[in-house]
C-alpha cells in the first residue's frame, strides 16, 4: 500500500512510445536488468544534448561552438523515453518534466505498480519566475 515515485516518468512509470521501447530494448539486451532511473535520465542529457546541438547546427554550423550549443538549450524541448522534457525554468536553462506516482502492491509474490497516476510537468513545477514555497502558498495555482 505504500504510494512510491520519483522526479521523473521513469522506468515502470515511462509512457509507452518508441523511445521508451528503444531504452528498454538495448538496456536489457546489454545489462539482463529493466532500465533504471538513472539510465532513463542518462537518456535525457543525451537526447538533449544530441536535440541542443542539432538546433545549433541548424543555425549554420557544421561544427558549433560550445557557446552555441549551450544558447541552443534555451527553452528548448525534446522527446526522451520518459516523455517531453522543456527548458521552462531559469530563463529556459531547467528542464521540467512530467512525473508519476503509484501505490505498491503484492501479486503472487512480486511488486507491483497500482493506482498509477500521472501529472503532467506543469503541476509539479512552479511557474517561471516563482520561487517554489510562493506557488505552494498559492495553492498551487499554474502560470496564466
Amino acid at each position: 500500500g505504500t504510494i512510491v515515485g520519483a522526479r521523473g516518468s521513469h522506468g515502470v512509470y515511462a509512457p509507452d512510445g518508441a523511445l521508451n521501447k528503444w531504452l528498454r530494448t538495448i538496456y536489457e539486451e546489454r545489462f539482463g536488468l529493466p532500465a533504471s532511473y538513472p539510465a532513463y535520465h542518462m537518456a535525457q542529457a543525451m537526447l538533449g544534448l544530441k536535440a541542443a546541438y542539432e538546433k545549433a547546427q541548424g543555425a549554420g554550423a557544421d561544427a558549433p561552438s560550445m557557446d552555441a550549443i549551450i544558447a541552443a538549450f534555451e527553452g528548448l524541448s525534446f522527446e526522451t523515453p520518459s516523455g517531453t522534457i522543456r527548458m521552462a525554468l531559469g530563463k529556459g536553462h531547467q528542464a521540467i518534466e512530467s512525473t508519476a506516482y503509484g501505490r505498491v502492491k503484492n501479486v503472487r509474490g512480486k511488486l507491483t505498480l497500482t493506482e498509477v497516476k500521472h501529472f503532467p510537468a506543469e503541476q509539479v513545477n512552479p511557474p517561471e519566475g516563482t520561487k517554489s514555497v510562493d506557488w505552494i502558498k498559492s495553492a498551487l495555482k499554474p502560470a496564466r
